[in-house]
């Protein structure tokens, strides 16, 4: 499986997260459990190969996830055949799927929370 990681100070952000509501709080799961079931179907639909025994499109899948405490919210994107990495990074990522996904899905769910978060600062 690919990793790709970021390294960011995240205490601020958890601050301001302590402060949520738990009705907010419970928003964000919702559509980071929403991102993720869309993420998991645009990969298995928009994958570029040819899959010829439907063993890695099949095995395409995301896992969301809530950190210790509440303030941590994780999509996993992966590939559950061993050869999945070789499709991501053959012919310099050409036919890649998760990372792309990632971006769609990343994006889709920060407009998504900033209207929310718009909504919130009104009342």
């Amino acid at each position: 499986m690919a990793r790709v990681s970021l390294e960011l100070d995240t205490l601020p952000i958890h601050k301001r997260i302590e402060q949520f509501s738990p009705k907010a709080r419970e928003y964000i799961g919702a559509s980071v459990d929403f991102a993720s079931q869309t993420g998991m179907r645009d990969m298995k639909r928009k994958a570029p190969w040819t899959d010829r025994t439907g063993n890695a499109r099949n095995g395409l899948f995301t896992a969301p996830s809530t950190g210790v405490g509440g303030n941590d919210w994780t999509i996993l994107f992966s590939h559950s055949v061993t050869y999945g990495i070789w499709l991501e990074i053959r012919n310099n990522g050409k036919y890649a799927i998760i990372m792309p996904t990632v971006l769609r899905t990343g994006n889709d769910l920060m407009r998504h929370l900033k209207q929310m978060f718009r909504e919130l600062d009104k009342q």
